[in-house]
Formats: structure tokens, sequence, C-alpha cells
């Protein structure tokens, strides 16, 4: 016996599994790597945003609303680690001249989600601090669009901009098709027994929902009894529009949430959402897709953006939409019953349609260590200097470009990265100190070396430093210190070969030196 038939796929209950993986994991849904958040939460997407966010304050201070220095309030729903947010003041800061220092005194961010456990796991990370008394901490939820302090109290701040990131995606919505003149939507069936269902639902199963056996079927509908309201109806319509077939997803309980936002946000306010999806040029041609991907036990579905702009145009609305098809995440600015000025829709095409920054700092970074695993070491020091271009403040990319370059050989290039990272804040993954320590033991600086493992001892201790610094110590005849090295080594690695062979080199020595001075 099944735990239940054939269901509309927002209905099933492997949307129990969705809900409690938000529920119970906080912030170990994005640390534990299950859902992928550094391409929208870097700081070169941050950037793109914020000076988006310069030109609408600056909109705001020219028509008379504000006065510089006013605080300016934005919302971040389904604001995860809080990372975007500390991105963008910091970019406001560093990346948006006089306008962005001013914003970034002025900015007033309602940092929310739907979990206590994840906003305040935020408001506790190290990013956060510094910006932490400008920052509202806040329970959103899409369904109600309520907007409370962790007290259940109303907050009353109303922002002038709302982002949504990674949102979408994950909403609870209709995968719909139209095919010979009729509508289906896609019905899951959980094959599974309710026994099954008890050991699918335990917390420690956090990666299981691929696994689980789920039936797909398309069965035909009326629109009108399968949309939950008249408007749902009517925008499907417009956005299937002239083809014969068509297959997108339709996340409703997003849409109905921007309906109700003018309850919560200034008059005539902006939403800025990200996603990855299509962009409208994209179209929604083809009967068979169905747009689903599972990263841990979330399910997630690729957003057709021509919903937004055909969303906008039933509403009374603005839209600016990203229109490359090819780029992995789209945007779009909607303004609630207003138009657009020139000034915001310039700035909308050239910090979205003509920046790939952070698409490119993610791919870039994909690309080096795709390389560097390749032991094509000058294209993965290429690579990972253009992450540095975009994000000079990650020690990652330099340490990267680094080992490459020592790799390859080239020892002068190497230390030039070196000395990039080694300035920056310390990264438990870059230990900058032992790399320096084998640049300069290849120019014959021994001393210096010695010198550089000492400080990368502080860092990390592992056995190759170890064993490293032996071999020096032996090229100065200090064998005392080698052997106390090497038995570190050991005690880290009691089979770490090159230990054993460097041990091998200074029992020699040590004969050697007996011999002489016989």
């Amino acid at each position: 016996m099944y735990i239940e038939s054939p269901v509309p796929y927002d209905k099933s209950i492997v949307w129990e599994l969705h809900n409690q993986f938000f529920q119970t994991r906080g912030s170990q849904a994005w640390l534990s790597g299950s859902i992928p958040f550094q391409s929208i939460n870097s700081i070169a997407m941050a950037r793109q945003h914020a000076r988006f966010l310069c030109t609408l304050y600056e909109q705001e201070c020219k028509g008379g609303l504000l006065l510089e220095g006013d605080p300016f309030c934005v919302l971040e729903i389904g604001a995860g680690l809080g990372l975007f947010a500390a991105n963008i003041f910091e970019a406001l800061c560093e990346d948006c001249g006089k306008t962005g220092k001013i914003l970034s005194k002025s900015l007033r961010y309602i940092l929310s989600d739907y979990q206590v456990d994840t906003v305040q796991a935020a408001m506790d990370s190290a990013p956060i601090q510094k910006w932490k008394k400008q920052i509202i901490p806040a329970i959103f939820d899409m369904r109600t669009v309520r907007l409370s302090d962790f007290e259940q109290n109303q907050i009353d701040d109303k922002p002038y901009v709302i982002f949504a990131n990674y949102v979408c995606c994950v909403a609870p919505g209709k995968q719909l098709r139209f095919d010979n003149g009729s509508w289906s939507e896609l019905y899951a069936q959980v094959q599974a027994t309710p026994e099954d269902w008890k050991q699918y639902t335990q917390e420690d199963n956090h990666n299981i929902l691929k696994d689980i056996p789920i039936e797909f079927v398309w069965k035909e509908i009326s629109l009108s009894g399968s949309l939950p309201l008249d408007e749902d109806v009517a925008l499907i319509k417009r956005v299937r529009g002239n083809w014969n077939e068509a297959s997108f997803y339709y996340p409703y309980v997003f849409f109905h949430m921007l309906q109700k936002l003018d309850s919560i946000m200034m008059n005539r306010g902006y939403v800025i959402i990200s996603d990855y999806g299509q962009a409208p040029c994209d179209g929604i041609a083809g009967k068979t897709k169905k747009s689903i991907e599972y990263y841990g036990n979330t399910l997630n579905h690729a957003v057709s953006f021509a919903l937004f702009s055909e969303f906008a145009q039933l509403h009374g609305w603005s839209a600016l939409l990203t229109s490359e098809p090819v780029r992995s995440i789209q945007h779009v600015c909607l303004r609630i019953g207003h138009s657009v000025s020139h000034h915001v829709a310039d700035s909308f095409a050239h910090n979205y349609n003509q920046c790939f920054d952070g698409e490119d700092l993610s791919l870039f970074w994909e690309i080096a260590q795709k390389y560097m695993d390749e032991k094509q070491y000058r294209k993965s020091a290429y690579f990972a200097s253009r992450c540095i271009q975009l994000n000079p403040h990650d020690p990652r990319y330099s340490y990267l470009a680094a080992r490459a370059l020592i790799a390859e050989g080239n020892d002068l290039a190497a230390q030039y990265y070196l000395q990039i990272g080694h300035a920056l804040p310390v990264h438990p993954d870059c230990n900058f100190a032992f790399q320096m320590g084998r640049v300069a033991v290849h120019m014959g600086y021994l001393n210096d070396a010695i010198r550089y493992y000492e400080e990368a001892e502080l860092h990390s201790q592992f056995p190759a430093l170890y064993s490293n610094k032996a071999y020096i110590l032996i090229d100065l005849f200090q064998y005392k210190q080698a052997y106390a090295a090497l038995q570190k080594s050991f005690a880290l690695n009691p089979d770490h070969a090159p230990s054993t062979e460097c041990l091998s080199l200074l029992k020699e020595k040590i004969w050697l030196q007996w011999q002489d001075e016989r």
C-alpha cells in the first residue's frame, strides 16, 4: 500500500521533506553544501545589486521623498546565511562612490527568513557583526506576507526595495503543460509504504529525496479547476500566448505574495528578484519539460521569467528583465503600480544585462579548480587571477594561483600572488606561509624558508610541513632540529613516505659525520 495516491505535484507529501529540511537544518542547509548559494551571495553579485540600489536611492532623493541621511529601508526575504546582506554593505562602502558611502550609513536592512533559528544564526555570523546595528532581524512568511520580529510583533518599517534571491524557485507551485489545445498538470505519487516514509522523514536523512521512488504523470485539467485564483488563470493564458506546445512551472505562492507586497512596502516600491531559470526570449516551448532539481531534501524549479513580464502587464506594474538566455542567473526588477524612469532602466541594463560579474566569479572559480586538477597549471592560474579581479578580498583565489604557478615552476610569479594573499585575513584552507617557504627553498633562501615554515606551523600542522622543514635543516647541518621536525611529522602520520625518506637521509648524514669525526 502506497502512502499516497496520485495527487497534484504541489499537494504531494514530498513537500513535507522540503519544508522539514529548511525547518530543522537552519543555516546548515547552506553550510553543509547541500544547497548552492555562492554565486548569488558573492561580493561580485552584491556589487551589481548595490550599484543598482544606489540608483534607486538617488531617484527617491531627487523626487523629494528622501533627504540625504534619511533612513532607506530594504527587505531581503529568504536571507539564509546573511552573506548577501553583509556583502551589500561592503559593496556600498567600497565600490559605489560617494552615493554608496552615504547609503551604507543610512541603510536599514531587514534580514528575514522563515525560521527564527536561521535568522538568529545569520545575525550571529561573523560577516554580519560589522553592520549589526543597521540590520533588523525578522520572520517573513510568503503565504501570509506578514513581517514580524522574533516575538511575533509586526514590524512597521516599510521597505523601499525588496530582494528575493533563490526564493521563487523553491516556492510551491504547479507544473503545467499545454498540448493539442488542452492543459495538463503534473501529478506525483510517492511509491512508498508508511513504514518507508517514516524512515525517509528521520531528521538525519538530509539527502534522501533523490532516492525516493516517485511516479510522475500528466493529467488533463481545466485551469480554473486547478489554479487557486482567477488572476492565476489569466496570467497563465497570457504566458502561453500563441504557443501550441508549452510547459513551465508556475510558483503561484510566490506570485500571490507579490500581489500583497504593497501592504508592507512603501508606495510604488521595487522588488528585485534573482533566480535560476529562463529569460523571456528563451520561451516556454516544449511539451515534456519537468523542471525539478533536488538539492539536499529541497525541491527546486527553473523559473520562466516570462511570467514576471506578463504579471507586470496584467497588474499595471513595470518590469525590467535580463535578456541573455545563456546566463545561469536571471534578474527582474518590478515596480508596483508605476513606471520606471529612464535613469533606472539604464542602470538596470548596465548592472544586470551588461554585467556578468556575479556569475563569472563562480564560473571562473570552478574552471580554475578544474584546470588545477587536470595539471593545466597556467590556465588554472589565469582563471584564479580573474577571480581575484572580481573579488580581491577572498584569499582562496590568490592561494590557488600561487599553487598552480609553483607547480609550473614559476616561483617569481607565484611569489606575487602569495604576497597578495598573505596580506589578507587568515583563511583556514590557505596556508600562505607554507607556500612561501616552498618558494624560498626553490630560490635558495633556506633561512627565510625556515622562518616561513615556523609561521606556517602557527596556522596548521601537517606532515609535509615538517618533512620539508627537516630537509632544509639537514642542508643547514642542524641534525637535531631536523630529527625533532620528523618526530612531529610521524606523530601526525607514522606512514608519511616523504618523512620516511628524509629520516633515511638524516641517518646517512649523521653516519657520514661520525665517520669524518673518527
